[in-house]
């Protein structure tokens, strides 16, 4: 027969389960999981720490050390989506002043290593979680906290052993764990930014890169303009050849775009087979090279294109290139 708990089936008890693991997994952020890891690896140490013990292991100190990064790590995890960037930086001044207090106050070698091994995990999650000009300061600050303290303590590596191999070491591997996260975080941008499909932006991006260059432009006196497009025909490209040919058709395009213009222009998707793209030129030099790109495209395209001037917002930009699209293409109709 099968089991039962309190007359619940235990299909029914383990489909609970997974389903309140599933609300807390979706509750979670990277930010929160490791927010809550760095105090919970601490937590792991000391409590090594109490049940192995070492000579001069102050256990009631311990203790007290396990219940209060005990808090600190549940705390990310309950708050989840809530737990606020203000709460991770207050907790990365605690750690540059715990790891000062262990090195200077705490007379054992263990406590020391254990405070110096903190560090390059504060430093990944500066870099990681937070914007250069916010983390490299905090970054700064714990470095100046570790070198202040290791002043106080030389003996921070033990007797007879120079204080500036260890801290060295310690700072070295925080300054690339600080990188690492830096990384981190501008490849989770791009990612955030990007068109998967075709490398272009997508609207998120275009907004955010857009206001850059507009500020940028304004302040060089440079000329913008924004050219909206969209596939000819392009339904039929997907049901005579199938969707992976208009994604070839996409993808082939969009890098025919980017061989022929500067780096600093801007190139979006912004739906399925529109685009929009910002010219670091006037509207007559822009129009004379998209003619010129659409002329040797692999496949057909049409375009409209309006000045981007200074003070002007990217919807208005679009609202006028769009507007230009569908006359030119009205005029073709007549014509035809």
């Amino acid at each position: 027969m099968r089991r039962a708990v309190r007359g619940v089936p235990e299909s029914r008890v383990r489909a609970g389960g997974d389903a309140v693991l599933h609300r807390f997994a979706a509750w979670q952020t990277p930010f929160s999981v490791v927010s809550g890891l760095m105090p919970g690896v601490l937590v792991l140490v000391f409590a090594t720490d109490l049940i192995v013990g070492h000579e001069g292991a102050n256990r009631t100190q311990i203790l007290w050390w396990i219940v209060l990064f005990g808090i600190a790590t549940t705390l990310p995890f309950a708050l989840g989506r809530r737990y606020p960037a203000w709460l991770g930086l207050v907790m990365v001044a605690f750690y540059a002043g715990w790891i000062t207090y262990f090195i200077v106050w705490v007379n054992h070698v263990h406590a020391h290593i254990s405070a110096l091994l903190e560090l390059p995990m504060v430093a990944l999650y500066l870099g990681w979680f937070f914007r250069p000009g916010i983390g490299r300061p905090f970054m700064f600050v714990c470095v100046v906290a570790v070198i202040v303290a290791v002043s106080l303590n030389p003996e921070v590596a033990g007797p007879g052993i120079p204080s500036w191999i260890t801290t060295g070491y310690a700072i070295m591997i925080a300054g690339l764990g600080f990188e690492g996260g830096v990384f981190i975080r501008r490849v989770a941008d791009a990612r955030l930014e990007r068109d998967e499909l075709t490398g272009a932006l997508n609207r998120r991006g275009l907004d955010r890169l857009a206001r850059l260059t507009a500020s940028r432009a304004a302040r060089r006196d440079v000329q913008l303009t924004c050219v909206v497009i969209d596939f000819d025909h392009f339904k039929e490209i997907n049901d005579s050849a199938g969707h992976a040919a208009g994604d070839t058709a996409l993808r082939d395009t969009v890098l025919h775009w980017m061989s022929h213009m500067n780096r600093s222009d801007l190139i979006a998707r912004t739906g399925g087979d529109e685009f929009v793209i910002i010219l670091h030129c006037c509207t007559e030099d822009g129009r004379m090279l998209v003619e010129e790109v659409q002329r040797s495209s692999p496949h057909p395209w049409s375009y409209g294109i309006s000045a981007f001037p200074s003070g002007d917002t990217l919807d208005r930009a679009i609202a006028r290139a769009d507007e230009h699209l569908y006359r030119a293409r009205g005029n073709r109709r007549r014509n035809a």
